[in-house]
């Protein structure tokens, strides 16, 4: 690449005034990689590998794994795509796609695509589901096996795809 960028977040801390929203200690490397002749779709990895965070109902607290991202974002005057997306917790969690937000003043200008997840439980239970589903009182439930899929998820809706559920366990502990 022509140019390179190294950010490095040791302690990032914020909260939302209604504490919906919030990190504490949260780091991060960043990495973004671009050429000269397309400096507008640069290549953004990195990892999360410290700290908390909490997104409405979704907690995570980092200090038992990383999170490993990588980004093709693209923009231009009609919006800002992701043209491609992975998240990786190499004993839990891989997530692909593809999103985008238009600038074109739709009603639902956002647009997310999800082409690959891969669940290894029990770690993805607990590190990525079950603080969300503690709403509908589905916390601690002792979950064991393995859901893979792929295929096409647009706009909240399943097109196609391939489920494997391998040893699939999930006991109302």
């Amino acid at each position: 690449p022509d140019l390179l960028l190294r950010l490095n977040i040791s302690e990032l801390s914020f909260d939302s005034p209604d504490g919906r929203f919030a990190a504490e200690g949260l780091a991060s490397n960043v990495n973004i990689a671009a050429t000269l002749d397309q400096w507008s779709t640069p290549v953004v990895t990195g990892s999360l590998s410290r700290g908390e965070l909490l997104l409405d109902d979704f907690y995570r607290n980092f200090s038992d794994g990383a999170l490993e991202y990588l980004f093709r974002p693209a923009w231009n005057e009609k919006g800002i795509q992701i043209r491609a997306f992975s998240f990786t917790d190499k004993s839990a969690l891989t997530v692909e796609g593809k999103a985008g937000w238009a600038f074109d003043g739709s009603a639902d200008p956002w647009r997310l695509e999800i082409s690959r997840l891969n669940l290894q439980f029990p770690g993805a239970y607990e590190r990525y589901l079950e603080s969300t589903l503690a709403a509908w009182t589905l916390d601690g439930l002792g979950i064991t096996g393995r859901v893979s899929w792929s295929g096409q998820w647009i706009e909240g809706e399943f097109r196609s795809g391939d489920l494997g559920i391998t040893d699939l366990s999930i006991v109302d502990t």
